[in-house]
Order: structure tokens, then sequence, then C-alpha cells
């Protein structure tokens, strides 16, 4: 008994079976190595992007840069001979766009992910500022095409806009956004976002004339000037676009602005659901169910209210 009472007290981990008092020793638990995340969808993300800029930009010689250009050196505010270095400049500049992209997406699972991440942001940053002056060159285009779809019923216009939509900065938005999401770990309210944009593209959002009407009938009690009114209506026609660019200031941390401007969209989305349901039952008389008048009609419809609801989903949980 007073072997017992002098034996050293066991080590913490061992312990004593109850049948022969033998002591056995029991392992500590190692501690488990955390696995390192991988980036391999945003690097395949980042290459497509960057194809998408180089290819697009190389060929269309960054379009909306050019007549910016074009119009200072017509204007004679830029000398012929500084204005065409500038032309050349840009077009290097974003084509390059496109290269750094792919150069920083390749980096972005090695220990110079932080490097890569910068190439990304400034490539497209770049190729961000290009569309946005697409945007403002041929919008008021495209917004013109759709608006006389809306009030002649011919199918050409609509041709006409989805095709210089689609060329002028449709796939180079594209091209932006996958560069950009390449950056973000978290992916899923920019990618929903990103689907709004292309549901109110598809839809025509803000191209509805009694609606585009009413808001200038708004303006005017309020005393807006008609360039400050012809301004506006312009940004409102083309907002499908500037949504893809709300999808990247949402995942560069801005989610405040990204919900306002998201907030816009559902309110036009709601006029414009308004205007359809006020004419649809007048084309169907006139038309018929299955015409193709009507099928648009009901499909703007539809993209309004995705619109709507994926909106509220990013505003309340996003």
């Amino acid at each position: 008994m007073a072997e017992n009472e002098d034996r050293p007290p066991l080590p913490e981990k061992t312990r004593t079976k109850p049948q022969g008092g033998i002591p056995i020793t029991q392992e500590e638990p190692k501690e488990v190595e955390e696995e390192k995340p991988s980036f391999y969808f945003q690097i395949f993300l980042g290459i497509l992007g960057g194809i998408i800029l180089t290819v697009l930009q190389a060929t269309g010689e960054a379009e909306a840069l050019r007549v910016i250009i074009l119009f200072f050196m017509n204007a004679h505010i830029l000398p012929t001979n500084t204005g065409n270095i500038l032309l050349v400049i840009l077009r290097l500049l974003v084509v390059g766009g496109g290269l750094t992209v792919i150069a920083g997406s390749l980096l972005l699972n090695s220990k110079l992910r932080i490097i890569g991440i910068r190439l990304i942001s400034i490539g497209a940053g770049i190729s961000l500022i290009s569309l946005i002056l697409r945007i403002i060159t041929f919008g008021p285009r495209i917004q013109g095409f759709y608006l006389q779809f809306l009030s002649l019923r011919e199918f050409r216009f609509l041709y006409s806009a989805f095709t210089l939509l689609g060329s002028s900065f449709g796939l180079l938005g594209v091209g932006v956004l996958l560069a950009f999401l390449a950056t973000f770990k978290e992916l899923k309210w920019s990618t929903v976002i990103a689907g709004i944009s292309f549901s109110a593209l598809l839809s025509g959002l803000g191209a509805d004339p009694v609606s585009l009407q009413f808001i200038r009938n708004l303006m005017d009690v309020f005393n807006f000037s008609p360039s400050q009114i012809q301004v506006l209506i312009g940004v409102l026609g083309v907002y499908g676009a500037i949504i893809l660019i709300v999808a990247v200031i949402y995942g560069l941390g801005w989610q405040l602005i990204a919900k306002i401007m998201l907030l816009i969209a559902s309110f036009l989305a709601i006029a414009s659901i308004s205007v359809i349901l006020l004419s649809l039952p007048n084309l169907i008389r006139t038309y018929g169910v299955t015409s193709y008048i009507v099928i648009i009609g009901i499909f703007r419809m539809l993209g309004m209210i995705t619109i709507i609801a994926a909106s509220i989903i990013v505003i309340r949980k996003g």
C-alpha cells in the first residue's frame, strides 16, 4: 500500500488499465495542418477574361477611346501629331490591359498572389475605363434603336440594337467582370449582380418611351434643365450595362453604392412592368398571342421580375 502511495503520478498522456494496473501510453493528437486554399477557378476566370479583353480590344482598337481622341483632333483642340501619338499609346495600354490580366492570373495560386491581384486590377481597371467610355459613346445609339423598335414594332431595330450591344460593350463587359471576379474570394453576390445586368440588357431596362416620358415630366416639375434631363435619360437607357460595373464595385467592397444602384434598377423594372401590362392586352388583340411582339413583351416582363427579385435578395442578404 505504501509503495502505491510513493509512486509518482502518471503523466497526462498515460492511463492505467483497470485490470492489472499496467500503464499504457496514449499518444496526444497531432495538430492537423490547415490546407492552403487553391484559386484554380479564379485563375480560369482571369485567363478567360484576359483573353476576351485582349482579342476584343486588339481587333476593335479601343473604338470609344479612338472616337474621343478624333473628336478633339477634329475640334482642333489637339494637334494632329499629338493626337496620333495618343492613339498609339492608348491602343497599347488597352491591349496591354488584357495581357496584364492573363499574367496576373497565372500568379494567383503562388506566393506572388498579391502581385497577381495588383496586375489584374491594373489591367482590368484600364479595360473598365474603356467600357465606361464605350457606354457613353454607343449607349445613345442602342437606346435609339430600342425606342424605334418599341414605337414602330419593327424587328430590324431590335436586331440592330442587340448587334451593336454585343459588338460595342457586351462582351467587353463580360471580360472586365471575369477579370475582376478572379480577384474576389467571394464570388456569389457579384455573380448574381452580373446576372441582373444581363437580364436588364436583354429585357431593355429603362428603354420604355412611356416611363421615360414620365421621368421627363417629373424632372420638369423640379425645374431640371433640358440638358440635365437628357443626360439622365441617356444613363437610364443603358442602365443594364451600368449594372455590370455595379457587380465590380460590389466585389471591391462598395456594397452600399451597389445596393442603391440596384434599388434604382428595381424602380425602373417596376415602371417597365407597368407599361408592358398596360400595352399587352392591346397588342394581343392587334397581333395575336403568338406574335413575336407579344412574346417579346412577355419575355421582357419576366426579365424585369427577375431583376426585382434578384435585387431584393442582394439588398437584404448581400
